[in-house]
């Protein structure tokens, strides 16, 4: 699992890198990506969940990163964006307890 959320980092901040190169000049380095994932992939970061403490530690985080490389904010509320989120949960049922046979 840690592999695929690493090579799943991997990729978006390569992405990201390029997009970065491209409207700034910047090319990000060996040494910016790997801050940039163990970052998102500290366990401070708590999963990154959406409404998580650690999703909006890792929201703060991009949003610095992309002020600190000079991305201008697109949207009209800055760099984030409010959206509609629903939650749902599965509930477990307990079956009924078995009774011995008489």
């Amino acid at each position: 699992m840690r592999y695929r959320t690493a090579l799943l980092c991997l990729s978006v901040a390569a992405c990201a890198g390029s997009s970065a190169r491209t409207a700034t000049g910047i090319d990000p380095d060996r040494a910016t990506v790997e801050r940039l994932l163990r970052t998102l992939a500290h366990d401070s970061m708590e999963g990154r969940g959406t409404g998580t403490p650690g999703g909006e530690r890792a929201a703060r985080f991009l949003i610095a990163e992309m002020q600190r490389i000079g991305l201008a904010p697109g949207g009209e509320s800055g760099y984030s964006q409010m959206v509609p989120v629903y939650l749902r949960s599965a509930t477990t049922r307990q079956a009924p307890a078995a009774s011995a046979p008489r």
